[in-house]
């Protein structure tokens, strides 16, 4: 073939090579930016865009005038990811002083051989946020490009240990553990926002006008039946309880009378809601609603007013009480205090076990559970609290007449919460209605719509008339009695003492040691239980707890400027302790 020949046919075959990879190529254009452009796009973007979550503040949690019980404060959290630092000695030198620690500690972290790490947590102070911005910003603009600061929320509580176990607290991930930040998790939780990035080959973020950006919803807050001020007077009182008698444990409960809402409630042992790495889960333990109790004699009144209720017994009417021994069938009762004879009020007064028990089976087992039952006892209060216990109420199969009638009528082979005790004590007082427990008093959403809480209708237990009658029966155990310790000055206070018997198995453990109260009697506008469990150096409820009882109610008597009801007339009882407003202003400022 001629040179010519040969020269043209080289050009044929390079143009047709060229021409059919620019073809391929162009095909290939058309498939990658065409065809499965949506493919190649999706892929790209898994490299190069990523969505950083923005955290939602938790909704506050409120007393019923506001005080805030609990709420979420911006933070920031500073992290590193050593790889992305081409000079983590710099970094060290920088940061050390900010971060408060020595040069050689942050370099050893820093070359620990980890992915990440957080250097810095839960910063709040605006200076020192200023400061860590400062750092990073002057870091990354010399190529230190892996410090990261995250915007995060810091749990707070304002009051401490103080109605803890109302409260509750959140885990290190913030979702509630116990208490209302468990119960109302779901509305406390807000929705989190989000912002969509950009970042480089060198995994540096930066924003393109592709970003996208959703702010966060808060969660909404939530108001307790709580008053800061009613449980500061019941913590101190509890407090002093368990320090006074070194007891094993000391729970304290009060309740408006009038619709059941929960006004304080206090626990010892207790715990720090931001120490809870330091805590047992014995101080966790909720005793108002998780522990049982045999009530004693404060049960002794249900039993009265059922039989006032059903005619079975008259105030007047007198009962033989075997001056201190009495026998039911093959069973001896005794009494402490031991009489001839006694009517109603003075079975009360006297706090007869042989009385009551013999009006207990007038009334008869079958009414006297029915009697219990309709007070509340032997089921959950419905309240919230996890762990909640029904309290122990004998089976009809298993109730007798000798052993149990007799024996519920004066609290024992009965077991109740010391929650179950309040509100049962309050419908007993308040007109024979039975409220069930509030602690919700409403919710507040973000756009500002407020949410009230729908109430149980209440069911009437005994008459007016009845509750009437044994408002001043248990006056008289306050005046006459062994409730007379919580006597409060200008105000005619009722309630009632009860001491019952630990034991496990047959071995006795100790004694627990209560008082159930309301004032005033007129027009009960609080209900206070408080039990001491395990005293040491005395064991009544007279010496033990209604001293302490008294004291709440002459506190927050007059902090809610209840009129005073009663004239003073010599000893006329507790006076209040200090000024209860002053209480409120000092966490109106603190708040």
């Amino acid at each position: 073939m001629r040179p010519e020949g040969r020269h043209r046919l080289f050009l044929v075959v390079v143009v047709s090579a060229m021409t059919l990879m620019f073809g391929y190529l162009l095909a290939q254009l058309v498939r990658i930016q065409i065809v499965e452009s949506d493919f190649y796009a999706a892929r790209a973007d898994r490299y190069h865009l990523f969505v950083r979550q923005a955290k939602a503040p938790r909704g506050r949690i409120l007393d019923r005038h506001g005080a805030v019980l609990a709420e979420s404060v911006p933070v920031k959290n500073l992290w590193a990811r050593p790889a992305s630092l081409p000079d983590v000695e710099r970094v060290a030198r920088r940061l050390a002083p900010v971060l408060d620690t020595d040069v050689a500690s942050l370099l050893g972290r820093l070359e620990s051989g980890s992915r990440a790490m957080c250097l810095a947590r839960d910063v709040q102070e605006a200076d020192a946020i200023a400061e860590l911005e400062r750092a990073v910003k002057e870091l990354a603009r010399e190529g230190q490009t892996g410090l990261d600061l995250h915007d995060d929320f810091l749990r707070v509580y304002p009051f401490g240990d103080e109605a803890a176990h109302v409260v509750g607290c959140v885990g290190v991930d913030g979702e509630g553990l116990i208490g209302a930040e468990r119960i109302y998790d779901a509305s406390l939780v807000g929705r989190p926002g989000f912002e969509q990035l950009e970042r480089d080959g060198k995994t540096r973020a930066f924003y393109t006008h592709r970003a996208a950006r959703e702010e966060p919803t808060p969660g909404s807050d939530v108001v307790l039946t709580l008053d800061v001020v009613i449980q500061h007077f019941l913590e101190r009182q509890v407090q002093w309880a368990y320090d006074r008698w070194d007891a094993e444990s000391v729970v304290g409960v009060v309740v408006s009378p009038a619709d059941g809402r929960v006004l304080a409630l206090a626990n010892r042992p207790t715990f720090d809601p931001k120490r809870l790495d330091q805590t047992s889960r014995d101080a966790l333990r909720n005793r108002a609603v998780t522990d049982t109790f045999a009530p004693g004699s404060t049960f002794k009144p249900f039993v009265v007013a059922a039989a006032l209720d059903a005619g079975r017994v008259v105030p007047e009417e007198t009962f033989d009480c075997g001056n201190g021994e009495y026998w039911f069938d093959r069973r001896l009762v005794h009494d402490v205090h031991p009489e001839d004879t006694l009517d109603v009020p003075g079975i009360l007064v006297r706090s007869s076990n042989i009385g009551v028990a013999q009006i207990g089976l007038r009334l008869g087992g079958a009414r006297v559970r029915e009697a219990v039952q309709a007070f509340g006892f032997g089921r959950k209060t419905g309240i919230g609290f996890g762990g909640e216990s029904a309290g122990v109420l004998t089976s009809p199969r298993n109730w007798t007449e000798t052993y149990t009638t007799v024996s519920v009528s004066f609290g024992q082979e009965i077991a109740s919460t010391p929650l179950q005790l309040a509100l049962g004590f309050s419908a007993l007082v308040n007109g024979g209605r039975y409220e069930s427990g509030q602690l919700l008093e409403r919710l507040v959403h973000p756009d500002g719509i407020v949410e009230t809480v729908e109430r149980p209708l209440p069911r009437q237990v005994v008459t007016p008339s009845t509750s009437a009658s044994i408002r001043d029966m248990l006056v008289r155990v306050c005046e006459e009695g062994s409730g007379e310790p919580a006597k409060v000055e200008g105000y005619r206070v009722g309630g009632k003492t009860g001491t019952s018997e630990k034991f496990k198995g047959k071995i006795k453990e100790g004694y627990i040691s209560s008082f159930a109260a309301f004032a005033p009697a007129e027009d009960p506008a609080l209900c206070v239980v408080f039990l001491v469990n395990e005293p040491k150096g005395a064991r009544y409820g007279r010496v033990v707890a209604a001293p302490a009882v008294g004291r709440v109610l002459a506190d927050a008597l007059a902090y809610l400027e209840v009129p005073p009801t009663a004239p003073v007339e010599g000893d006329g009882g507790i006076s209040r302790s200090a000024d209860p407003h002053g209480d409120r202003s000092r966490y109106e400022q603190a708040n």
